[in-house]
């Protein structure tokens, strides 16, 4: 296991943010509208967070546009999402990104009464199955769910 000192990961979820944290990482400091900054004591620590555990609260038109897509191509829907609509909705939706930004999975919790929250729609890229993100996804849906009082 390479030790590296000063890995950084950069994290824009608070749940990623706690979880790095019960992982061993130190908080460094705020960039980026508040995107913190950790160290950790391994590089492979430090990755693990940053692949298996991002979550964007703030999604690009492109980020919509695959989401979308991603949607579109694995569920059988009557009405096909466009990247419009997601964007619209941008705060329902939770997404695993790859090193590139592009989008893996995602899920939509939506919120149906002031007591209860819907989990719509759990789709991960074909190339990507069996890599626990789906899992991990319906995680963040249960969680903030719980964060809307359901």
């Amino acid at each position: 296991m390479a030790r590296s000192p000063r890995s950084l990961c950069r994290l824009k979820d608070r749940h990623v943010v706690q979880a790095a944290i019960n992982l061993g990482c130190c908080v460094l400091g705020l960039v980026d509208y508040f995107l913190p900054i950790f160290t950790c004591d391994t590089f492979e620590k430090c990755k693990r967070i940053q692949l298996d555990m991002m979550v964007v609260m703030s999604l690009t038109p492109l980020q919509s546009q695959q989401i979308a897509t991603l949607l579109n191509e694995r569920n059988q829907l009557s009405v096909q999402y466009t990247g419009e609509q997601v964007a619209a909705h941008r705060d329902n939706y939770r997404v695993r990104l790859g090193q590139r930004g592009e989008v893996l999975a995602c899920v939509e919790v939506k919120r149906v009464q002031w007591y209860q929250c819907e989990v719509l729609h759990l789709a991960v890229a074909a190339a990507q199955e069996r890599r626990g993100f789906g899992k991990a996804l319906l995680g963040d849906a249960e969680a903030a769910a719980r964060e809307l009082g359901a």
